[in-house]
């Protein structure tokens, strides 16, 4: 089987009917090669994706892919990152189903899809975005309604019903494209919640995972809707004596690092809620991509929750979400190591194509552990350091200059 994935290399170039079935035997060789894990066969497929010439190329990839890299690029989840489900999917409370109602609260609907997905509620401040959202029809999927049970939301007595809309993802990435508006993918950093709430009657509390508190489902509503991924700590007997608690309710990042690091979140926030005349509350967010600190005051708990948690997506879509309109795509290489073996390859593989911030990959040269890339990059160096950093699996080690091939030069380790 191996001679025969070199030797057609050549022959297989002359027509689709052989170059399929050598990609079919080629492909069945390269999954019985994922238990042994040979470095031969990181060489077999760079030889596959990089070599093709003559007979539609584009055509032999997507057949590849499918066929061969199914062992690699299913299997294998590399990112901590969490990825966010019906990120085009939304509920809007109504009074009925009149068409009026409807239009108005698909158009609501839509532009709280439009800032989840573009990361920033200045979004809405576009002239071209506002017009779409008169014509909100043309941008979804369906819809349906269903009862209102969720207090949250908005009271049922009023509102009795939800309008529940998918919207099409294509259209709406292809409408923040043509604004020249920011996108933010479904992959995003996980966020660890360290909340404590403070009343004169209590005293300061930990609010945990268990805990059976309208709070806790204020800050699960709010980061749903901003499509943030979002933790709160296990009710852990470590974490709840008085110093932790000190440092958490003063906001002091090291402690607070430390005993966020056993729930891999890319991300930990801090937030001190205090109720006395009024009600104030501090946020701090630390990430990989800065740190952010936000206070506020109001007279409701909701507010402070809602001014938060839009501070905190805002923050975070500044630092990931990319601009897709670059006409001349920058492209950068990237050398990778160590390649231990065909796993190590495939994980590398399909962390970074699952990157919004990666167009296109090219493999350049496979040898002495070590991979060398031509990526092609959405948006600039700096937004793919970021959206690289979330899998924490890729490590930077050295930014050179400017490489053989005239790109910057990108040294990674690779941690398993």
């Amino acid at each position: 089987m191996k001679e025969f994935c070199y030797m057609n290399q050549q022959v297989s170039t002359n027509t689709d009917r052989v170059g399929l079935a050598w990609i079919i035997k080629c492909s069945l060789f390269f999954v019985m090669l994922l238990n042994k894990s040979k470095l031969f066969s990181l060489h077999v497929l760079v030889v596959l994706s990089s070599s093709i010439s003559s007979f539609k190329k584009s055509m032999l990839i997507h057949r590849l892919k499918f066929l061969g890299f199914m062992g690699l690029s299913l299997i294998y989840q590399t990112s901590i990152a969490a990825t966010v489900e019906n990120l085009y999917n939304t509920a809007w409370p109504v009074e009925n189903q009149t068409q009026n109602i409807r239009d108005q609260a698909m158009s609501e609907a839509m532009s709280e899809i439009l800032i989840r997905v573009s990361g920033s509620q200045d979004v809405l401040s576009i002239s071209s975005i506002r017009d779409a959202l008169g014509r909100s029809n043309r941008y979804i999927l369906s819809f349906h309604y269903s009862p209102n049970e969720n207090m949250l939301l908005a009271d049922p007595q009023e509102f009795p019903l939800l309008l529940n809309v998918k919207f099409d993802k294509r259209q709406i990435n292809q409408l923040l494209q043509n604004a020249s508006a920011k996108l933010w993918s479904e992959n995003r950093p996980l966020i660890l919640g360290w909340v404590m709430y403070s009343d004169i009657q209590n005293g300061r509390q930990l609010i945990d995972e268990s805990a059976a508190s309208p709070i806790t489902e204020l800050f699960k509503a709010e980061s749903g809707r901003r499509g943030l991924p979002f933790l709160l700590p296990r009710n852990d007997l470590n974490v709840t004596n008085n110093y932790l608690l000190s440092d958490i309710w003063g906001h002091f990042e090291e402690p607070v690092r430390e005993i966020s690091e056993p729930y891999g979140a890319n991300s930990f926030l801090m937030v001190s809620l205090e109720q006395r005349d009024t009600i104030r509350s501090r946020w701090t967010i630390v990430d990989d991509c800065g740190k952010r600190r936000w206070d506020f005051s109001s007279q409701n708990v909701s507010d402070h929750i809602n001014a938060g948690i839009d501070a905190v997506a805002d923050f975070l879509g500044g630092c990931y979400s990319l601009a897709l309109n670059e006409v001349n795509a920058e492209t950068l290489s990237l050398v990778i190591s160590p390649i231990r073996n065909v796993k190590d390859y495939g994980l590398i593989m399909n962390t970074l194509e699952n990157l919004t911030a990666v167009k296109h990959i090219n493999v350049s040269e496979l040898g002495n552990q070590n991979l060398r890339l031509s990526v092609s990059v959405n948006g600039s160096e700096t937004d793919l350091k970021n959206a690289i950093k979330l899998s924490r699996r890729l490590l930077l080690r050295d930014e050179l200059g400017v490489a053989v091939d005239g790109q910057r030069q990108l040294v990674y380790e690779w941690v398993p």
